[in-house]
């Protein structure tokens, strides 16, 4: 159920990717200019990565959920019983900061290299790279709540106890 709920949310997140993408693109029009390119693509990147972190710790502490949480019917709940605090909720969330903080990262490095080609060419493997591992350590660090969670008899990631939080079925 909660792993649904997160890929519902990533589900929502990348279509908001991709829109913003569509919108760089169509900013660019129907010429390819390298910088216009890059500041576009860097200010959005930047954006959904921040709005990502944002979008997790924000509904959490202020509605309890998320959207996919909402969908199926959890929240999440302090171990007072009321909504998370913001810094209950950002330990809860911290597995993600590697891939989006990556992600923006990435997209700093886009938006500082150069103009040539070489500096083009190495912002993106740079870049690319720090992405990619960001969304490596992600990935490990959700199999290993994963893990933690169906181990647990209260069915509590070590996320959810190090923020002495749980998530809770409304139905």
């Amino acid at each position: 159920m909660r792993v649904a709920a997160r890929a519902i949310d990533f589900v929502l997140l990348t279509i908001v990717s991709f829109v913003g993408s569509l919108i760089a693109s169509a900013a660019l029009g129907s010429t390819f200019d390298y910088d216009a390119y890059r500041v576009a693509s860097s200010v959005i990147s930047l954006v959904i990565s921040l709005g990502a972190i944002v979008y997790f710790v924000y509904g959490e502490c202020v509605f309890g959920t998320t959207v996919g949480k909402l969908i199926l019917g959890v929240t999440v709940r302090s171990a007072a019983g009321g909504n998370p605090t913001l810094a209950q909720s950002f330990k809860r969330n911290a597995f993600v900061l590697p891939m989006y903080l990556g992600s923006a990262i990435s997209a700093m490095i886009l938006l500082g290299s150069s103009e040539d080609i070489v500096g083009a060419m190495s912002s993106m493997l740079y870049g690319g790279t720090v992405g990619f591992l960001g969304t490596i350590a992600t990935v490990g660090l959700s199999i290993a709540l994963i893990i933690s969670i169906s181990n647990s008899p209260n069915v509590q990631g070590f996320h959810d106890k190090m923020a002495e939080s749980a998530v809770v079925s409304n139905r």
